[in-house]
C-alpha cells in the first residue's frame, strides 16, 4: 500500500484497491513470490502466477524509501529468471501508468492497455507489457 500511495492516489482510491493488493497465506499458497531483503527487512517483493506456459507478474513492489536504487531491476531481473527456468515462456502484466517507464526501459514491449479509470481521471488506462522470459 505504502508504494502505491507514494504514485500520490487519493486514500479513498487506495482503500478500494486494498483487497487486490492484499497478500493472504492462500495467495502465497498458489502463486510463487519473493522477497528483497535488506537486513532482515522486506524492501520489495513479486508474485508471478502461471498461465499455461506463460507467468503473469501480478505483483511488484519496492518500498518507497528504496526506489529507484536497483531493488525493482533486481527484481524484475529475478522475474525473468525464474520464468525462463519453466522452459520458454513470456511473462504478462499490467502496470501502473507511473510505472510504464520502469518496464519500458527493462524491455518490455507494449501490447496494449486496459481500461481502469479512477475517480477524477475517467481515462486512466493500464499499459499492457510483455517480456519474454531469459537468464540474466
Amino acid at each position: 500500500m505504502d508504494s502505491k500511495a507514494s504514485c500520490g492516489y487519493a486514500s479513498d482510491v487506495l482503500e478500494g484497491w486494498r483487497s487486490n493488493l492484499t497478500i493472504t497465506a492462500d495467495i502465497i499458497a498458489c502463486h510463487r513470490l519473493y522477497l528483497a531483503e535488506e537486513q532482515g527487512s522486506v524492501v520489495g517483493f513479486y508474485m508471478l502466477k502461471a498461465e499455461g506456459a506463460d507467468w503473469v507478474l501480478e505483483h511488484l513492489w519496492v518500498r518507497p524509501d528504496r526506489m529507484r536504487q536497483g531493488v525493482g531491476s533486481q527484481l524484475l531481473r529475478s522475474a525473468l529468471s525464474t520464468a525462463h527456468q519453466s522452459g520458454p515462456s513470456r511473462i504478462h502484466l499490467a502496470s501502473d501508468p507511473n510505472a510504464a517507464g520502469f518496464y519500458e526501459r527493462h524491455g518490455g514491449v507494449r501490447t496494449g492497455s486496459r481500461f481502469a479509470p479512477i475517480p477524477g481521471v475517467p481515462d486512466r488506462a493500464l499499459p499492457l507489457y510483455e517480456f519474454e522470459s531469459r537468464v540474466t
